[in-house]
């Protein structure tokens, strides 16, 4: 736990716009002692609870593996995608959900086919042809962002059945893998390398979405602010006023660079 805890810590402390790279050191050298002690000490128990040995097997190691990969490429899309169209295009929440619907819609629909074919084709000709179809989906979900919204609609539905599919490979891989009798760790190395893959990702979506989108907006909003707040109290006018000319000011803004984007279609 305190290894986890420490390296959490030291991700965290990256991810920010001025990271301090002593605390960072700080955080990682306990994180790293302790975890390589729990390393040892399970390759030495009789009993461990978490078995390494699991890892040497080819198949359940590659499916660990697509299992991070597909669960950050599917929760990292779709919060990158859907702050672009709140952000960038200017839909609501609701909006902006109806327009990704596509994609868990064909996630959910994918999981059943998958089941249904991998005993016909074997574990590892599905394993590699859905996380190569996930990094498809992702390349043409990536193309598709600037062309017509039907496209883009098409994309998304095309991503998550590569990612439905893929998770279902992984998940059946990862338990086929391992003796009956490891049932249940294999299971929680599953449900890890999910959240793993998704915490993975968020942390980098969102400094990505804060860099390129907030960050921006909000100097223009704190220095259109500060430029209306001084003309108004050169000009004698009450506080209200100038919040007011600010807000006024970032709706301008906003629109601007929607028409930017509109303009590029």
């Amino acid at each position: 736990m305190i290894g986890l805890i420490s390296l959490a810590y030291a991700v965290k402390e990256l991810g920010k716009r001025a990271p301090s790279f002593d605390g960072m050191l700080v955080a990682v050298m306990p994180g790293a002692l302790f975890l390589t002690l729990f390393i040892r000490r399970q390759r030495r128990a009789a009993q461990p609870m978490l078995d390494l040995a699991l890892f040497t097997a080819p198949g359940f190691r590659n499916a660990v593996i697509s299992a991070v990969v597909s669960a950050a490429a599917l929760i990292g899309m779709e919060l990158v995608f859907s702050q672009r169209l709140q952000l960038v295009l200017g839909m609501s929440p609701l909006e902006a959900a109806l327009f990704i619907l596509p994609l868990p819609l064909g996630s959910f629909v994918a999981g059943p086919l998958a089941g249904y074919y991998l005993p016909r084709l074997g574990n590892r000709r599905m394993l590699f042809w859905t996380s190569a179809a996930v990094v498809s989906g992702d390349a043409e979900l990536s193309l598709a962002v600037q062309r017509c919204g039907l496209l883009q609609v098409a994309s998304l539905a095309l991503l998550g059945l590569t990612i439905g599919a893929a998770l279902t490979v992984s998940s059946s891989t990862i338990m086929l893998s391992v003796p009956a009798d490891k049932a249940g760790m294999a299971a929680s190395i599953e449900e890890v390398s999910f959240e793993l893959g998704g915490a993975a990702v968020l942390r980098g979506a969102l400094k990505l979405v804060a860099t390129q989108c907030l960050v921006p907006l909000r100097r223009r909003l704190a220095k259109s602010s500060r430029q209306e707040h001084a003309t108004q109290q050169g000009r004698g006018n009450d506080g209200a006023e100038a919040v007011r000319q600010g807000q006024a000011s970032a709706r301008q803004y906003i629109e601007m660079h929607h028409r930017e984007y509109q303009d590029r279609q």
